[in-house]
């Protein structure tokens, strides 16, 4: 590897250390030092950075921080992603002297980029330590077709090698605000390689999940209007020894955005057999909510969780009994989120009756004709 016209140094045997264990502070401290030792400008971005942390207002090491990043940016990133300097473009987040986190595109706003997100991602292969990058994120680039498909962006994530270090991965349809709009195509063929994955998120239309082997995720949320059945069985029929957050956006069952889902296919999610360890779930987004709700009321895993979400969907005062009349199969929940909701009068007051645990943020008229999910189109 080679830094501007000096070669770089490592040391494999800290790299494997810090790889192993990549919240190992002292590995990182070590390296710093073995770094500086040898006058490697990285060994003191690690200790101004290791420092910012119990003195994150010090404006001379905020500064010095920036000169380090700023002179070496080159050699630390490579010509090709150095010349990324607009922000909707590139992000780069820096953690103990390396890249902790990456964005490619934007995630808010109506905003996309221009850049090849494939090229980009191969010259983010290339980058120095690219095995310990923690956090991946591509955003939205220029309508292309339609649907538009990041499945370009996956399969070049798979040809040049997910970090060994990735613990989270996300999808975002940044710009696009027609979310139905957009699809993510088929993620199977990166499961191999998200081995080590502890999150992963998808903000798409459509998407293909295949046959789901994630041994070490703990949170999985899909925003979407236009959940599958298909998609749902993807979830059910995987393992989740892991799992602790499931939280999925379903959309209005038979809409014209994709929606397919009914409420026999989110059955296995209510026996938990495949995810004993889920103590945050949502289901929400969906005009199945009431029927949700009453599912919840006798299912095994209800005991099993600290929070639910049942918001941004169709929920009536229907749903809102089934809760409220079996109060004490949800009192011991810590949040209950029911935002978005068409409930009468009388019912929201019952509801706010049982204290600040429920959301009811966003509240719908109860007498409205027209009633929607609020991710759809």
């Amino acid at each position: 590897m080679i830094y501007g016209r000096r070669v770089a140094e490592t040391n494999k045997e800290l790299e494997a250390r810090i790889l192993a264990n990549p919240d190992d502070r002292d590995a990182y401290a070590v390296y710093g030092d073995w770094l500086s030792e040898r006058n490697d400008p990285r060994g003191e971005l690690i200790a101004v950075q290791m420092k910012l942390e119990g003195a994150p207002g010090d404006t001379a090491l905020r500064e010095r921080e920036k000169k380090l990043l700023d002179a070496n940016r080159e050699a630390w990133l490579g010509e090709s992603l150095a010349k990324l300097t607009k922000e909707d473009d590139f992000h780069v987040t820096w953690r103990w002297g390396f890249v902790d986190g990456v964005r490619i595109g934007p995630v808010e706003g109506y905003e996309t980029s221009s850049i090849d997100f494939p090229d980009t991602i191969a010259s983010l292969a290339e980058v120095p330590h690219y095995n310990l990058v923690r956090d991946i994120t591509i955003g939205a680039f220029e309508y292309d077709d339609y649907p538009t498909s990041w499945n370009n962006s996956i399969e070049a994530l798979n040809e040049a090698g997910v970090p060994q270090n990735l613990r989270k991965l996300a999808f975002s349809r940044g710009g696009f605000w027609d979310i139905s709009s957009t699809e993510l195509g088929d993620l199977s063929p990166l499961y191999p390689q998200l081995k080590n994955l502890r999150e992963l998120s998808i903000e798409m239309g459509a998407m293909q999940l295949g046959k789901i082997e994630l041994p070490a995720l703990q949170k999985l949320e899909i925003i979407t209007g236009g959940l599958t059945s298909d998609n749902v069985r993807s979830i059910t029929d995987a393992k989740w020894p892991a799992l602790e957050t499931l939280s999925l956006c379903i959309g209005e069952s038979g809409n014209d955005y994709g929606c397919t889902v009914q409420s026999e296919d989110l059955e296995p999610i209510f026996v938990a057999e495949n995810i004993p360890h889920v103590k945050h779930l949502a289901l929400a987004n969906s005009s199945l909510a009431d029927q949700i709700a009453a599912s919840l009321v006798k299912s095994r895993i209800l005991p099993r969780l600290q929070s639910l979400d049942l918001s941004k969907g169709m929920m009536t005062d229907d749903g809102a009994r089934a809760i409220l009349d079996n109060w004490n199969a949800f009192s011991h929940l810590a949040k209950i989120d029911l935002s978005h909701g068409y409930f009468t009068e009388g019912v929201v007051g019952e509801l706010k009756a049982k204290g600040d645990k429920i959301v009811l943020g966003d509240l719908q008229r109860a007498d409205e004709d027209y009633r929607y999910c609020e991710i759809s189109e």
